[in-house]
């Protein structure tokens, strides 16, 4: 699923990754599972290093946000199996002869586990798989990148050689040939 964000400021990836994952939190409705109140033992399948300590992170000041209405009786536990992170900047052929000043930044969030209380049983199933979306300029990329964290930084996927030099080419001769012939049949 594709969310288009609005680009009102760029924020830096960190920021921006944050801001998805807190939106993918508030859609699965999970505050009226999990209490503040009550212990939360978030755990990590596969999971490590930095992507481990971010996540848990942003899940604790998530679940720190507000009371949730409904509220279990015993201890919540949050099993997190996979999690990963993907930012891509795709060139848009957008302007003048194709030519962009603008990429469009993907982040691509998978995340799969499971959601009980402290006797074993499930009570929600994670797996999530969102892709948000957001232009950027092309100038501030390297501002965009600046992170303690590996796995915010993107790839730059370029535009086909089709893409970025023969149709601007075929568009230039194609008009040259036309404006060529045009003022050879004049004379």
């Amino acid at each position: 699923m594709l969310i288009p964000m609005q680009a009102s400021e760029d924020q830096n990836n960190l920021k921006w990754i944050e801001n998805n994952l807190i939106t993918v939190f508030d859609s699965l409705a999970l505050k009226k599972i999990i209490s503040k109140e009550e212990a939360a033992n978030i755990e990590f399948g596969v999971v490590s290093g930095e992507k481990k300590g971010f996540l848990k992170n942003t899940l604790i000041q998530w679940l720190e946000q507000g009371n949730p209405p409904e509220k279990l009786k015993s201890e919540s536990k949050i099993y997190v199996e996979q999690f990963n992170i993907r930012i891509v900047y795709q060139q848009e052929a957008t302007g003048f002869l194709g030519l962009s000043t603008e990429y469009v930044r993907k982040n691509n969030i998978v995340l799969s586990g499971w959601i009980g209380n402290a006797d074993g049983s499930k009570l929600k199933v994670l797996n999530i798989n969102k892709e948000f979306s957001e232009k950027v300029k092309t100038d501030n990329l390297a501002e965009l990148e600046e992170s303690p964290y590996s796995f915010t930084r993107g790839n730059t996927q370029e535009l086909s050689i089709w893409t970025s030099t023969i149709e601007p080419v075929m568009a230039i001769s194609s008009v040259a040939i036309i404006v060529y012939l045009f003022f050879s049949v004049r004379s």
